[in-house]
């Protein structure tokens, strides 16, 4: 089922998608009905969003954050926020170090995903209408528009490189085929973004004169407080089981159970 899913989240056009939806309700039935009566198309279709997705589907940015950060939740807020400026300090670092020492138009893993487009897009022919508009005869034919960055098949629109029909025509014509490509997936990009340098400071000595600011009113609440981030609605949740050998919850069973023997 989840496969269905996947397939309307990543359609790039409406009728794409249309054909993918109506899949996925037949084969769920009431079940998918009701799963999607809250759930927004343009919040997590790609035919319906509107602006740039830049191949982001899912939250595995925030979830790579939230366990840099696991070690300092639980701190005072004082203390969480100099932990988030030290981790952020090391992060900018590393990254303005990385950058220094790029050479190329595109980031490494852009460049290599441009250049896989580029070989595909061998096979497929490219025949100019005018100055900017052409017809890529491909399994489906298609028109890009170089000029406004566009193609009937929406690819390029929605994750900003260019799909493999404007890659026919970006780079097998002799075209400046990088020119294309967002900014924001450029090496120069990534080194002014990574430019602002974070710097540590040093508490200063108390200055009997300026009023004392002290922590914020807290009342302790009933109950044990939740540590556990709340999931997403669609978010993946391992369910947990006993294990057979050592008797506790977890995510493993008794032939994976590592309880010394």
């Amino acid at each position: 089922m989840s496969h269905l899913l996947d397939a309307c989240a990543y359609a790039s056009t409406k009728s794409e998608f249309d054909v993918h939806i109506k899949e996925f309700i037949e084969t769920g039935g009431t079940r998918i009905r009701n799963f999607l009566a809250d759930l927004p198309y343009n919040n997590w279709t790609c035919a319906h969003f509107e602006g740039n997705r830049y191949g982001q589907m899912a939250s595995s940015v925030a979830e790579s954050w939230n366990m840099k950060i696991g070690g300092i939740c639980g701190l005072p807020i004082k203390n969480v926020v100099d932990g988030l400026r030290s981790i952020m300090m090391v992060q900018m670092c590393i990254r303005a170090e990385e950058a220094a020492v790029m050479s190329t138009v595109l980031c490494t893993p852009i460049k290599g995903a441009v250049d896989k487009l580029v070989h595909d897009s061998r096979v497929l022919k490219a025949k100019r209408a005018s100055e900017y508009i052409y017809e890529v005869l491909s399994t489906t034919t298609a028109v890009v528009d170089i000029r406004n960055r566009s193609c009937t098949c929406r690819v390029w629109q929605v994750n900003g490189l260019p799909c493999i029909h404007a890659a026919c025509v970006l780079f097998h014509n002799n075209n400046d085929g990088y020119a294309y490509v967002d900014y924001h997936y450029t090496v120069e990009c990534y080194k002014t973004t990574y430019s602002h340098n974070i710097y540590p400071f040093v508490k200063p000595d108390f200055d009997g004169d300026l009023p004392l600011v002290g922590p914020p009113d807290y009342h302790i609440r009933r109950g044990r407080p939740k540590v556990k981030r709340i999931p997403s609605k669609c978010e993946k949740i391992k369910r947990k089981i006993k294990c057979s050998s050592c008797n506790r919850m977890g995510n493993h069973n008794k032939k994976t159970c590592r309880r010394p023997v």
